[in-house]
């Protein structure tokens, strides 16, 4: 799982700057009343994966400089059946929203461009069809 800082940093970008659809943080509930309903609606789901914390400097005891790799998948989720037209289009927002972005202690290192690719997307029965991008990050703490 993601550190704290970084999901709150992710989730308030979001906030700050996406309308286009509601947003979900997987690690959390959602109620079924929460979730989209018609078919012009569309999702975008948090799903942060983290990664491993490794000793970046060393410093005196207890005081050791610590880089977080980690990765956040997002998720988007149109209804099934329209053309991919929307969905291209609302992941580059996307992309762009968060290329190059440092948010204090971390750095987006790459996001990817959406895809359907079967084991690249999220796999939802139903109404759904999910386009997903992951977005890679580095984050230094310093003691």
């Amino acid at each position: 799982m993601s550190s704290p800082s970084v999901r709150t940093a992710i989730k308030a970008h979001l906030a700050a700057n996406w309308s286009a659809s509601p947003v979900f943080d997987l690690s959390d509930y959602a109620a079924f009343a929460d979730i989209p309903q018609g078919d012009a609606d569309a999702m975008l789901l948090l799903q942060f994966v983290g990664g491993p914390e490794r000793i970046a400097t060393i410093g005196q005891v207890e005081n050791h400089g610590w880089r977080e790799d980690g990765t956040v998948f997002f998720h988007l989720c149109l209804p099934t059946g329209e053309q991919s037209a929307r969905a291209l289009t609302l992941g580059e927002q996307l992309v762009i929203m968060f290329r190059g972005k440092r948010f204090g202690d971390f750095t987006v290192d790459f996001m990817e461009h959406f895809s359907d690719f079967a084991g690249a997307a999220i796999q939802l029965n139903g109404r759904w069809h999910g386009w997903s991008s992951a977005l890679g990050y580095t984050s230094v703490i310093c003691a």
